[in-house]
């Protein structure tokens, strides 16, 4: 389990339409943290992947600001194939994390044209036109090997080769509709002097709508029962099958807890 960090990160000009920069490959840095592989584009676009305190993370740079925490869906095509991703967004700041970055890693690895859909940039001013970004991927990933191997990140992870659930609902982490039996987590008891909590989760989707392998991404706070308690109410949860909700995918999403 980990907390959610908030990412002190030089923010780049976002909402222009993206150029690659020229480039053979991905730009490689090297801190006392750990290393780090990055592409900046000329709209102000950045993509990077690092290994940080030994726990991978990637990022995305440069995108529409949103001042609420929170997940934030992502849908992208690459190299043809369309999928979407949940993200984490860093109030404030022009920055989303992946909350499965092994498998960001695994799409940055393969290479080609990276487009990033209108509806997943939402715009900064009402009535500005949100536009489609293309970013190209560098061909030589050697970088994000060296990052991957620093984190001894497994590069054929079959849950990173895991698609997301894509319920036909317009905000599925906000709605009910899909679940059958909701997960419904108790306050943990040593949390009692804290006010709230909150965990993002995932899990595989099996038979009868059932949860398995349900994984802690972030707790926050930490090391308070949150996350022990999610995973007791996942294990109870069914979701309601249906087209994008299907065994073999993995679900990705955040539960709230509060003292009333």
């Amino acid at each position: 389990m980990r907390a959610i960090i908030l990412l002190a990160l030089p923010l780049l000009l976002a909402g222009a339409p993206a150029q690659a920069q020229v480039t053979d490959g991905w730009d490689m840095a090297q801190t006392d943290k750990g290393p780090s592989a990055s592409i900046s584009y000329e709209g102000g676009q950045s993509l990077i992947l690092r290994c940080f305190n030994n726990r991978l993370e990637a990022l995305l740079v440069g995108f529409p600001v949103e001042a609420a925490p929170g997940l934030r869906p992502l849908t992208w095509t690459q190299n043809g194939q369309e999928e979407r991703q949940t993200w984490i967004n860093i109030p404030g700041q022009a920055v989303m994390a992946a909350i499965r970055p092994g498998r960001v890693a695994r799409l940055f690895h393969q290479g080609g044209d990276l487009v990033i859909h209108p509806s997943s940039t939402t715009p900064v001013e009402p009535g500005r036109p949100r536009e489609r970004l293309r970013l190209p991927l560098p061909s030589d990933n050697s970088a994000i090997d060296a990052v991957r191997d620093a984190c001894g990140t497994d590069p054929d992870s079959a849950r990173d080769g895991l698609l997301e659930t894509e319920p036909s609902f317009s905000r599925p982490a906000s709605l009910r509709e899909i679940w059958a039996s909701a997960p419904a987590p108790a306050y943990p008891s040593r949390a009692m002097r804290l006010s709230h909590g909150e965990v993002i989760y995932s899990c595989i989707v099996a038979a009868q709508g059932a949860l398995e392998d349900c994984r802690i991404e972030t707790e926050n706070p930490a090391n308070a029962g949150f996350g022990a308690e999610a995973l007791k109410a996942l294990h109870r949860a069914r979701l309601r099958l249906g087209h994008g909700v299907e065994p073999g995918r993995l679900t990705v999403s955040r539960l709230a807890f509060s003292l009333r």
